[in-house]
């Protein structure tokens, strides 16, 4: 999905639901917010320097806090952080009090890849005689693959090193994640992709307790995507190295 994609599907979004969140702007913000967000993944590092500069336009510093598995997703709907940097759209069913900012922020590709070259999926059931490694808590890759045999783990290191030993068939794991992994540290599993399976636009987050975030920061990501400020922190963030472990 390219740029232009993505903000003519964020542009029929926004026309349709712009004037949903109506909340009461309180009189006074918080200086400083503290984020969750999961660990060692490479497309978090956009929507951490997007949300960087939207709540630094609305006045406020930002905190990110990395964690492993599904824990940060945890910790944002029980209110221990103020929200998530970003997920895919609809996680609200199984994590209630987070309400969605609907402006997207980034987007990633899933694909799967394997140690065989010959193996070209082309949906997910194509898979249901393999097993699969999954890194727990990436909500799009766990609800695509939730109808097979998945071993998951708690961070890609993790992931990459069953790889490397043959213990799974495949991997499913987020194109970039990967392409920064072998830049860093090779392919020594043989890693070949064997296709992109699906495509997801991804929205920050907060938590029900800070739901007078949105109307703030929500026209301010809106004027983000639509000037290409967003697609610039893109490009800027992959061309640059990877934020350091705590994201601040």
């Amino acid at each position: 999905m390219d740029v232009m994609s993505l903000r003519g599907m964020a542009g029929v979004f926004l026309l349709v639901m712009g004037g949903v969140v109506a909340a009461q702007q309180p009189a006074t913000l918080p200086s400083h917010i503290v984020l969750g967000t999961v660990q060692d993944s490479r497309e978090v590092d956009v929507g951490i320097n997007v949300l960087r500069e939207a709540y630094r336009r609305a006045g406020m510093t930002l905190e990110i806090r990395r964690y492993s598995g599904d824990v940060a997703l945890r910790k944002a709907n029980a209110g221990e952080v103020a929200g998530d940097v970003h997920r895919i759209d609809g996680i609200g069913e199984t994590w209630p009090n987070l309400i969605q900012v609907p402006v997207p922020i980034n987007y990633f590709e899933i694909a799967v890849y394997s140690r065989n070259p010959q193996f070209r999926p082309r949906a997910w059931r194509d898979m249901k005689a393999l097993q699969l490694g999954i890194v727990r808590g990436v909500v799009a890759v766990e609800s695509s693959t939730r109808d097979l045999n998945v071993r998951k783990v708690d961070t890609y290191d993790e992931l990459f090193r069953l790889a490397a030993s043959s213990e799974i068939d495949a991997i499913a794991v987020p194109v970039i994640v990967i392409d920064e992994y072998i830049k860093r540290h090779g392919n020594p599993a043989g890693l070949v992709l064997n296709n992109v399976m699906d495509s997801y636009l991804l929205y920050h987050y907060v938590n029900r307790n800070y739901a007078h975030l949105v109307p703030v920061v929500q026209p301010i990501l809106r004027q983000m995507l639509s000037d290409g400020t967003i697609a610039r922190i893109r490009k800027s963030t992959y061309a640059s190295a990877p934020l350091a472990p705590a994201g601040r």
